[in-house]
């Protein structure tokens, strides 16, 4: 678990990841891989503000459990934004 938790709480993953699933999303298409791309790059922006301690002096995401929910929250946001905009494309 311990290596989940560092690649977890490493920004530059998040990043690679956020690039990847928003390329696919360009190459396949779909609407699912763009929110989440774009949830991977907002948890990329929020980790590193958070190691700069640019949110305040408190850590926000201590641990993989933290970091996870919030990246979870943020790709279900991006979905119910980006779901009523591709059903009124295809319309």
């Amino acid at each position: 678990m311990n290596i989940l938790a560092e690649w977890l709480s490493n920004p530059q993953i998040w990043i690679i990841a956020g690039i990847l699933l928003i390329v696919v999303e360009v190459l396949v298409g779909g609407m699912f891989a763009l929110p989440v791309g774009v949830s991977a790059l907002i948890m990329a922006v929020l980790m590193y503000a958070d190691e700069q301690s640019l949110l305040g002096e408190s850590r926000l995401l201590t641990d993989w459990e933290d970091i996870l929910i919030a990246f979870a929250t943020h790709s279900r946001k991006r979905w119910n934004i980006a779901a009523p905009v591709s059903k009124r494309g295809r319309g």
